[in-house]
């Protein structure tokens, strides 16, 4: 049994059904967060020469020189859409290949924790699982974030320090100095935290010499600072970095860009805890078990060590956050692979143990796998189906797959609501931007400035952006409301929430 279940293909797809299954039962409305649709409108509109990779373009009007974050994950993504084209499936492609990658380091990490130890490097899908059944997971790599692609980056860090600590050579130190540069270069400070890895290791350890520790940390700290030094040397290198620096990181570290006006400084605490809740949950249940059939023997000092240093490698990603009043739910994605690697390794001498004890036939075992993995295909052919019904730019709708819709009304009532919204926006904004030629600016009412939904569909669907100032040829607004001037005439549409109107 201990051989089947150590099978990789099998648990990779395992764990792939329950990662769809988590999609399923998270489902809170069709379509991809604000901040996801926006990243996408710009990568798109640099993979059309709109806008520069040192200077993004939102739309005309919103953020024509964006300069929120750094310009990294734009010009990766902008990559996809000169390759892939400007369907809405580019960004989705996007965002599933992120999450591949993110857990195939997750997978490299666990095998080179155990590269000696054939019996427990056998067990890479278990971290793998544990970090695909977090339900913030569902959300976040369904929605274009940036922290997805950062976090491949501080991963990919991680990983060759970890090898390091292996098999000690310094060019392992360089390569993540380099990831390191590459996560700062993705979503800022946020990506810094790998820096601690060493001294971390060191005080957890403690047989690590202290001049290879501080070599290294150098090394990792040199590198990203001595290439910033080196792009600032280059103007529009220089500028992008400065407006970063004063849009965006003072104001936040001063509370001035609250989300909601709401100060939040421990507002990463209380989601840590309740992100890692499954794992907690999980590991306190084997730990128990553990301790029921006397195998708590089986936790060596080493296993304890590393799974203690993953831990606080994922403390060291989240805790520092709080320094800024302005937090939100993505912001600890990146933390989350770190905690499944430490409970993974701290639970799986007794998940050996436990398996060992199972006696199931193997054909069985197939047979299920089997079922289940055609569950989960017809459940992808159902979902890449719906595209066009859905109308929206999010991830393959794992979300709401082979259930049918009067269930998920009933199940998720406020959900369908926002999503009947939601899909009679989208159907508005196809009716009136498929008429419309590419690149023009629309007059909108004040009322519906801050509308920043409205902002992303209109720029990601067909780049035409809204405009409040001006009282241009075209003028949108609520479905019974009048244009401020006689001239226009309302054109016939047939929409359901938006009237739009010619002058």
């Amino acid at each position: 049994m201990k051989k089947i279940l150590s099978n990789h293909l099998l648990f990779w797809l395992l764990t792939l059904i329950v990662f769809s299954l988590v999609f399923l039962a998270t489902s809170l409305k069709e379509g991809m967060v604000l901040d996801g649709t926006v990243y996408s409108a710009i990568s798109r509109n640099l993979a059309r020469s709109a806008g520069s990779f040192w200077m993004p373009r939102y739309t005309a009007t919103v953020h024509p020189a964006f300069f929120e974050h750094p310009p990294l994950v734009f010009g990766i993504q902008s990559l996809f859409f000169r390759v892939l084209g400007d369907s809405l499936l580019v960004e989705r492609f996007y965002t599933i290949l992120t999450t591949l990658i993110t857990g195939m380091l997750i997978v490299v990490i666990w095998r080179v924790i155990f590269q000696n130890d054939r019996e427990l490097r056998r067990y890479s899908w278990l971290p793998l699982l544990l970090w695909l059944i977090l339900p913030i997971n569902a959300w976040a790599y369904s929605n274009n974030l940036l922290e997805n692609t950062m976090g491949i980056f501080t991963l990919a860090a991680i990983a060759l320090m970890v090898k390091d600590l292996k098999e000690p050579n310094y060019l392992f130190a360089v390569g993540s100095g380099i990831m390191i540069f590459l996560a700062l270069f993705s979503k800022g400070p946020a990506g810094f935290f790998p820096a601690a890895f060493y001294l971390l290791a060191w005080i957890v350890f403690r047989d690590i010499p202290g001049r290879r520790v501080w070599a290294n940390s150098l090394i990792i700290l040199s590198i990203p600072l001595f290439l910033i030094c080196l792009l600032l040397l280059y103007p529009p290198a220089r500028e992008n970095f400065t407006r970063y620096i004063s849009y965006q990181i003072i104001p936040s570290l001063k509370g001035d860009r609250l989300l909601g006006g709401e100060i939040r400084r421990y507002f990463i605490l209380n989601n840590l805890f309740i992100y890692t809740l499954p794992l907690t949950v999980i590991s306190i249940g084997a730990l128990f078990w553990g301790v029921v059939k006397k195998r708590l023997s089986l936790l060596r000092s080493n296993i304890i060590r590393w799974g203690l240093l993953f831990i606080l490698i994922g403390f060291s990603a989240s805790l520092p956050l709080i320094i800024s009043p302005k937090q939100n739910y993505n912001y600890l994605i990146p933390a989350l692979p770190y905690f499944s690697l430490g409970f993974g390794v701290l639970i799986v001498p007794i998940i050996d143990s436990l398996l060992g004890r199972i006696r199931w036939r193997e054909r069985v075992l197939r047979m299920t796998a089997a079922g289940l993995g055609l569950i989960l295909l017809i459940s992808l052919i159902y979902s890449v189906g719906r595209t066009d019904e859905v109308k929206s730019p999010l991830l393959i709708n794992y979300k709401y797959s082979i259930v049918p819709e009067r269930i998920r009304e009933w199940i998720f009532p406020y959900a369908a609501g926002r999503a009947r919204a939601e899909k009679n926006l989208i159907s508005d904004i196809r009716a009136i931007g498929g008429r419309l030629p590419r690149g023009m600016i629309i007059s909108i009412p004040e009322a519906l400035w801050e509308r920043w939904d409205y902002h992303a569909y209109f720029a990601r669907f067909y780049d035409i952006s809204l405009d409040k100032d001006n009282l241009r040829r075209l003028y949108l607004c609520r479905k019974g409301d009048q244009p401020p001037s006689e001239k226009y005439r309302l054109a016939d549409l047939s929409t359901r929430m938006l009237d739009i109107y010619r002058r």
